[in-house]
């Protein structure tokens, strides 16, 4: 059993995707607020 959270996983399935189905990428892009990589957000995600 792993009890190590990596922040990589930001949808805590328990797997890093950058591309593909349910990958960690696209909730990043959506909570900067688009698709845009180089897009930055002022306030802090919880």
């Amino acid at each position: 059993m792993n009890n190590v959270y990596s922040p990589l996983d930001i949808n805590m399935d328990g797997v890093i995707h950058y591309t593909g189905t349910n990958n960690d990428r696209d909730i990043i892009l959506q909570t900067i607020g688009g698709v845009v990589p180089t897009a930055t957000r002022v306030q802090q995600w919880p």
